[in-house]
C-alpha cells in the first residue's frame, strides 16, 4: 500500500525532528541571552547533538534498499519521546509550557502504526509526563504563580496537575479516534486499490476477449482444412496401423480445437453460471485434459464426501482449470490431483513435482503477460484467476515443503436441496 508507507513516514519524522532541534536551539539562545534563564546548556546541547546524529544516520539508512518496518519506526518515535523527556527534565519538567509536545509523537504513532504500538506509545507518554510532575530541574521563572488569596504554592500545583489531566484526556481522545480514522482510511485505500486493479485487469481481459473472438473466426477455416486432409491421409494409409494411430491422434487434437472454438462461441451467447455436480465436473475435466496431454501421468484422489455436492459452473471454468493443470504438467512429467471439502467450499489441489515456484514469481502471479515459461504468453493464470474469482472462488499457489508447487482452488458449495434424497 502506498499511503502510510513506513519509509515515507520515517522521512517525514526526520523532517519533524530537524525542525524540533532547530526550534529548540533558537529557544535556548533566546532563553539564555534575553531571558537570562539558568539552563544546563551542556546537558541540553548533548541531547540535541545526539538527536542530530541520529537524524543523519537515519537519512543515510533510508538510502538503502532494505524495507522500513513498523518496529523501526516505533523505535525512532521511542527515541524522540526519551529526547523530549530529557529536555523537559532539565527545563522545568511538567511546568514547562511546551510539555504538551508529547502529543506530536503520539499523534504520529496513532496515524501510522498498528494499535499495539500506539497503546505502548500512549502509556510511555503518560508515564513520562507523570514522572516529570515530581522529578525535574525546577526553573522559578517557568513556575505558574497564581496571585489569589490562599496558598500560592498549592494553587500552582493544582494548575500543573490540571495540565497533566488535560494531557491525559487529550491523549486518550487522540489515540482512540485517530487510530480509528487511520484504520478506516487505510481500509478505504485498500478497497480503492483493489478496485483499480480489478478494473484494469477487466479492461485487459476484455481486450484479450475481443482478440480471441477474431482469432477464433480466423482459425475455423484452417482447422476444417486440416481435418479434411487428415481424414484423407487416414484413408490413404489404412494399411499402416502405426501411422493411422498417429493420424487419429492428430484428428483428436484438431477436434479438440474445434470444440474449444465452439465453446467460445457458446460462451459469448450464454455465460450465466449454473449448478453442476462436482464429481460430474471433475470426470469431464479429467477426460478432456488427458485427451490433450495423453503422455502425462496423473494420480487422482477424489474424496467420497463430494458425492452429491454441487458448485457453480460455467463453460469458462473448464478452461480455467485446464490452464492450471497444464501449468502444473509443464513443470514435471507427473502430477497429483486431489479433491475434498473445506468447510463451505470445494477444494481442488494440483501438485507438480518440479523445482517449485520462486518467491519472485509468486509475487508477480496474476499480472497479465507475465510468464516464467519461455514460450508462455502470460495470460493463462490471469484468465483462470479471473474466472474462478467471478464464480466466488479463490486460487493460490505456494511451494510444497518437500518438492514442487501446489495450486489450490476453492469454489463455493451450493447447499443441498432439503427436498432432495
Amino acid at each position: 500500500m502506498i499511503a502510510f508507507a513506513p519509509r515515507e513516514n520515517l522521512q517525514r519524522l526526520c523532517i519533524i525532528r530537524t525542525l524540533f532541534v532547530g526550534s529548540l536551539v533558537v529557544a535556548l539562545l533566546w532563553a539564555q541571552l534575553r531571558l537570562n534563564l539558568l539552563l544546563n546548556l551542556q546537558a541540553l546541547g548533548s541531547i540535541l547533538l545526539v538527536s542530530t546524529l541520529l537524524t543523519l544516520v537515519t537519512l543515510w539508512r533510508l538510502k538503502a534498499a532494505a524495507p522500513v518496518t513498523q518496529t523501526e519506526l516505533f523505535g525512532q518515535l521511542l527515541f524522540d519521546v526519551c529526547t523530549l523527556s530529557l529536555v523537559f527534565f532539565f527545563s522545568g519538567g511538567a511546568t514547562n509550557p511546551f510539555v504538551s509536545f508529547y502529543l506530536v509523537p503520539l499523534s504520529i504513532a496513532a496515524a501510522t502504526l498498528a494499535w499495539p504500538y500506539v497503546w505502548a506509545m500512549l502509556l510511555l507518554c503518560l508515564l513520562s509526563y507523570g514522572v516529570l510532575l515530581f522529578f525535574y530541574v525546577p526553573l522559578a521563572d517557568l513556575y505558574p504563580q497564581i496571585r489569589v488569596q490562599g496558598d500560592v504554592t498549592r494553587m500552582a500545583q493544582l494548575h500543573v496537575i490540571g495540565m497533566w489531566l488535560t494531557f491525559v484526556i487529550s491523549s486518550l481522545l487522540i489515540t482512540t479516534f485517530v487510530v480509528r480514522m487511520a484504520s478506516a482510511l487505510r481500509r478505504k485505500q485498500r478497497e480503492l486499490a483493489t478496485h483499480r486493479e480489478q478494473q484494469l485487469r477487466n479492461e485487459q481481459l476484455m481486450a484479450i476477449a475481443t482478440l480471441a473472438a477474431g482469432t477464433a473466426h480466423e482459425l475455423g477455416t484452417p482447422l476444417s482444412t486440416l481435418k479434411t486432409l487428415l481424414r484423407e491421409m487416414q484413408l490413404d494409409h489404412a494399411s499402416n496401423p502405426s501411422l493411422s494411430e498417429e493420424i487419429q491422434c492428430l484428428l483428436d487434437q484438431v477436434n479438440l480445437c474445434r470444440d474449444s472454438l465452439n465453446t467460445l462461441v457458446c460462451n459469448s451467447r450464454d455465460n450465466q453460471p449454473r449448478s453442476m455436480e462436482i464429481q460430474q465436473m471433475l470426470t469431464r475435466l479429467i477426460d478432456r485434459w488427458q485427451l490433450m496431454r495423453p503422455q502425462e501421468r496423473v494420480s487422482i484422489d477424489i474424496a467420497t464426501s463430494l458425492s452429491g455436492l454441487s458448485t457453480l459452473w460455467d463453460p469458462t471454468l473448464d478452461q480455467a482449470l485446464i490452464n492450471l493443470l497444464n501449468n502444473a504438467a509443464d513443470q514435471s512429467e507427473s502430477i497429483s490431483l486431489s479433491a475434498c471439502t473445506d468447510k463451505d467450499s470445494f477444494q481442488l489441489r494440483v501438485r507438480d513435482y518440479g523445482k517449485g515456484i520462486s518467491a519472485r514469481n509468486a509475487e508477480e502471479l496474476g499480472e497479465l503477460f507475465h510468464s516464467e515459461k519461455h514460450e508462455g504468453m502470460g495470460i493463462g493464470f490471469s484468465l483462470s484467476q479471473a474466472t474462478i474469482e467471478r464464480l466466488g472462488g479463490q486460487v493460490r499457489l505456494y511451494r510444497h515443503p518437500v518438492q514442487g508447487t501446489v495450486t489450490e482452488i476453492l469454489l463455493p458449495l451450493i447447499p443441498r436441496n432439503p427436498l432432495s434424497p
